[in-house]
Parts: structure tokens; C-alpha cells; sequence
């Protein structure tokens, strides 16, 4: 009798007879193979290898998966704003909250950290409630929805005159309505992943 263990290499039945029947592991690289013998109905036995990962990995809890989305991804979002406003001529102050925000890119932010958030639970979908996928996915589609319109709006208003303050101040209260969606996205997968 000829058994795989670890990477597919053969073992002879002579090198297993030492170990107990039932179980023999074989570890290679981080993870460890156990090999078990079984017997069928016919008498014969046939070695079947499962994969045991380490005891030591641990899992991250829900609220550190939520900070991490808020830094990786809504703070990150951000970079290219901070970059802008740091870029001016020398001698010359930066552009305004309103010169940064007044063009609507805020809104397009705001859409990628929606779609984003979305599909964190949209992967876990059959593993929730019903009822809260639902909302969310419409919430969802409805911030996306008037980001977009919102967005097509403060664009064509830019290229004419200087944009009215309420295109910054909107795009900021979006953008924390799609923060605060995502964020709760992702601590309802993180609840059911964790």
C-alpha cells in the first residue's frame, strides 16, 4: 500500500507501520497534514489526508476589522484632497476647503466607498439577514444614485462660475453618510467571518 503525505510523495505502507492506525501528521512549512487510515466495507485501507492550520493563528476582532476599513480605505480615500491642498505656489496660500471640495469630487469618493462597503456583505449575502442585505443594498443604490446626479450637477455649475458653498458642504455630508454605510458593511461581515 502506497500513501500520500505532505506534498505528494510517496510513503511506503513498511515507513507507517510504527505509527498508531488512526492518525499520523506530517507537518511542511506552517501547516500540518494528518494522514488517517480507514477501513472500507471491502477490508481495503486507504490513507485520507485533511489540513490542520496552526493553533496559533488568531482572529481579529470586529471592531479592529471596522478601524482598519476606516483607515485603509475612507481615510485613504482622503489622500488625494490633503495633496491638493498642500500643493501651491510658493508664497501662496493653499486652495480653499471650498476650491477643493466646489468641483463635486467628493461625490465620486463617496460612490467608490459605497461600492466598496457593499461588496463586503454582498459576498457574505446568504450568510446574513435577509432584511438588512435588502436595506442596505437599497441604501446603497439610493446614495449612489443621487451621488451621481449630485456630482453631474456640481461638475457642470464648476466649469461655469465658482462653485456655491453647499456643493462642499453636500459632498461632505455625503461622503460621511457613505463612511458611516461602509463601516456598517463591514462590521456585519466582519461579524459573521469573525
Amino acid at each position: 500500500m502506497v500513501a500520500t503525505v505532505g506534498e505528494g510523495k510517496p510513503q511506503s505502507a513498511e515507513s507507517q507501520q510504527g505509527a498508531p492506525t488512526g492518525a499520523q501528521s506530517v507537518t511542511s512549512g506552517e501547516t500540518e497534514h494528518a494522514v488517517t487510515e480507514s477501513a472500507t466495507p471491502g477490508g481495503e485501507h486507504h490513507a485520507q489526508q485533511t489540513m490542520q492550520f496552526p493553533s496559533e493563528a488568531k482572529e481579529i476582532k470586529r471592531w479592529k476589522r471596522v478601524v482598519i476599513w476606516i483607515l485603509g480605505v475612507v481615510v485613504a480615500s482622503l489622500i488625494p484632497f490633503a495633496w491638493a491642498s498642500q500643493s501651491s505656489k510658493p508664497n501662496v496660500g493653499g486652495p480653499s476647503v471650498y476650491q477643493l471640495l466646489g468641483s463635486g469630487d467628493l461625490y465620486l469618493v463617496s460612490v467608490i466607498v459605497l461600492i466598496a462597503g457593499l461588496t463586503e456583505i454582498v459576498l457574505l449575502m446568504r450568510q446574513l439577514d435577509e432584511f438588512t442585505v435588502a436595506l442596505l443594498v437599497l441604501a446603497a443604490i439610493f446614495f449612489v444614485i443621487i451621488d451621481a446626479a449630485r456630482y453631474a450637477g456640481a461638475s457642470a455649475i464648476a466649469n461655469t462660475s465658482s462653485p456655491p458653498h453647499s456643493i462642499a458642504y453636500l459632498s461632505l455630508v455625503a461622503f460621511g453618510l457613505a463612511a458611516g454605510h461602509s463601516s456598517i458593511c463591514v462590521s456585519l461581515a466582519a461579524g459573521k467571518n469573525g
